[in-house]
């Protein structure tokens, strides 16, 4: 094979299928199961970016237009601001937990099926 005149080593078959701009994991990229992954993946971002946006929405909302909600005492000197934010941080946890076993559970297999499936005969 040559490239800029200069003769390069050949890897065999690897090089004609990069050459060709179909490589392996290009096929795999284009294949119905990688769309799947993908959806899959969208489909529990996608609804968790939504319920985030709404939840800060309701943050701002209560303190811009609620102030007297806001600044009410719920116990001793803990008002509803300090509640709400503190309560940010377990649910940003427990919904990585939640989204992480919904890979693991159903997006995981997929792509150790893509995996087996695009990488037979390349020696992996």
């Amino acid at each position: 094979m040559e490239k800029n005149g200069k003769k390069q080593p050949s890897h065999g078959h690897w090089d004609k299928e990069h050459e060709s701009g179909k490589g392996y994991w290009d096929k795999a990229f284009a294949s119905n199961l990688y769309k799947e992954i993908v959806h899959k993946r969208f489909g529990v971002v996608i609804p968790l970016l939504v319920g985030f946006s709404v939840l800060f929405f309701i943050l701002f909302t209560v303190q811009q237009f609620f102030k007297g909600l806001a600044d009410a005492m719920v116990i001793g000197n803990i008002n509803f601001n300090f509640i709400f934010s503190m309560l940010i941080f377990p649910i940003v946890w427990l919904t990585g937990l939640l989204f992480l076993r919904y890979i693991r559970k159903n997006v995981y297999p997929l792509e150790e099926e893509i995996i087996k499936q695009f990488s037979k005969g390349r020696g992996e």
